[in-house]
Formats: C-alpha cells, sequence, structure tokens
C-alpha cells in the first residue's frame, strides 16, 4: 500500500493528519482552538455574567487539557493547554505594553531558534557533564564527535579546548549560524 501526504496516524483514539500529528506545536493549535469551539456555545447560551472572564478561559483551558490527552500528546502539553488561555486573559487585565510581548518571544527564538521543528530542547551542559564526557572519548588521535543538539556550542568549544587532536562536528540550525560561526581545523559546522 503506498502511502500520501494525506496518510493518517493513529494518535489516542483519534486519527490526525501525519503532517499535524508530527509537528506538536500544531496539534497544540489545533487543540486550543477545537476547545474554544466547544466553549463558543456555552458562552453564547449561558448569561453573561454567570462567569467571569477568567472562568470562561479556566473552562476553555480544561477542555483544551481534556482534548490534548485525548490525542495523547506527550504529558508536559496537558498543564500548558490548562493554564494557556487563563493566563493570557490574566496578562490582558494587566493592560502591558505590546512591546513586552515582542520582546519576551524574540528573546525565546533566539534562546530556543527552531524548537518546534527539531524537536531538540536547549540543553547547556555543566561543566561536571562536559568532563565526564571528555574522559569516554577515545584515546587515538583524530578520533571524531557529533554533537546533533548543538544550539550554543559550549560543550564542543570545552571538548576542542581539552582534545584539539579530535574532529568534533555540530549540527545546528540555519539561524545559530547567523548568531556564530566558529568553524575551525578541528569544527565542522553541519548546517540543517
Amino acid at each position: 500500500m503506498q502511502t500520501s501526504n494525506h496518510a493518517r496516524l493513529a494518535v489516542g483514539h483519534e486519527l490526525l493528519p501525519r503532517s499535524v500529528a508530527s509537528l506538536p506545536a500544531l496539534t497544540a493549535l489545533l487543540t486550543q482552538l477545537l476547545a474554544l469551539l466547544a466553549v463558543l456555545p456555552l458562552a453564547v447560551t449561558i448569561p453573561a455574567q454567570t462567569l467571569s472572564p477568567f472562568q470562561w478561559a479556566l473552562l476553555q483551558g480544561v477542555i483544551a487539557a481534556a482534548i490534548g490527552h485525548r490525542l495523547g500528546m506527550a504529558a508536559w502539553w496537558l498543564p500548558i493547554h490548562l493554564v494557556f488561555t487563563p493566563a493570557l486573559v490574566a496578562t490582558l487585565a494587566l493592560a502591558l505594553s505590546p512591546l513586552w510581548f515582542c520582546g519576551g518571544f524574540l528573546s525565546l527564538a533566539l534562546i530556543y531558534g527552531k524548537t518546534d521543528q527539531t524537536q531538540v530542547p536547549l540543553y547547556l551542559s555543566s561543566r561536571a557533564a562536559a568532563q565526564a564526557l571528555a574522559s569516554l572519548l577515545p584515546a587515538r588521535h583524530g578520533f571524531a564527535f557529533m554533537d546533533p543538539g548543538s544550539e550554543c556550542g559550549g560543550l564542543l568549544h570545552y571538548l576542542r579546548w581539552v582534545r584539539p587532536d579530535g574532529n568534533c562536528h555540530r549540527v545546528v540550525p540555519e539561524m545559530c549560524l547567523k548568531l556564530d560561526n566558529f568553524e575551525g581545523p578541528t569544527l565542522q559546522v553541519w548546517r540543517m
């Protein structure tokens, strides 16, 4: 049987298109939209004074978490679904300048890059972890080491410093190359 772009992947007890199921951020967005669609009919039929905006948001969050659970999303998405809309309503009540949100988004984008596409979270190795890893490298000259999740490159900087006789390979999203480019004789950068 030949698969197509419209192939379906079983998630929980529901079926989602493979293209959606492979991108958790898109699944999360769809989950929030489905929960909003579930709350809207209630908001129209129940008098407005019955629930506060925060209570409506909390109801939407509970429904979103239930939908996320039903779709088989990772457990860490469920609290995000639960608090997203209530946090949004609470934040709007503070009447903050939109520039704060723009700055926060840009900061997170610079730190985490393409995490939504690569599914590799930012994890900075401690000095102890780098030392332990260096002790596990082969003793022979010219060994090769690849770090496929090398966002900031700190681990490879350390390995290059303690073991200049090896060849380190760094795999990074294109965005990181604009921020730093430290290729050298013992470090090769692979572009994604």
